[in-house]
């Protein structure tokens, strides 16, 4: 069985995540498998953020001011959940509504297998993933 077919069989989600975070040219590695997925019409539709350090700690500050009203217990999750990882790679669907060929939910599916290349190629690397979505 070859290396690929292993390592899509062998992918799982990692929901705690340690350092280290993967360094600059192994994230241009991941950008350039992320570009390789299947994108009707050439537009990639993917937009990138990476988030570190105190970037993460901005985002849980973030997570807390959509809920002011939250007990003190919920902010301090929503502090909190940005720091499950070293490093955050935000997907961002940059979608064009008014593409005469290539529908909205193309574009989303576009942007999907995208972040499913990253997720590879970091298990590749040495490095665990997860998707994470939810309320935020």
């Amino acid at each position: 069985m070859s290396d690929l077919l292993q390592s899509i069989m062998n992918r799982v989600s990692n929901p705690r995540l340690m350092e280290p975070a993967p360094n600059r040219q192994e994230l241009e590695t991941l950008f350039k498998c992320a570009v390789r997925a299947p994108d009707h019409g050439r537009l990639r539709p993917w937009r990138f953020v990476v988030l570190q350090g105190e970037a993460l700690d901005r985002l849980g500050a973030a997570f807390v001011a959509t809920q002011p009203d939250a007990d003190t217990a919920k902010q301090n999750r929503l502090r909190a959940m940005p720091r499950r990882a070293p490093m955050l790679i935000v997907a961002i669907a940059s979608t064009n509504p008014d593409h005469p060929k290539v529908p909205v939910w193309e574009q989303k599916v576009a942007v999907g297998a995208a972040v499913q290349n990253i997720q590879l190629a970091a298990q590749e690397l040495g490095y665990g993933t997860m998707w994470r979505t939810g309320e935020i």
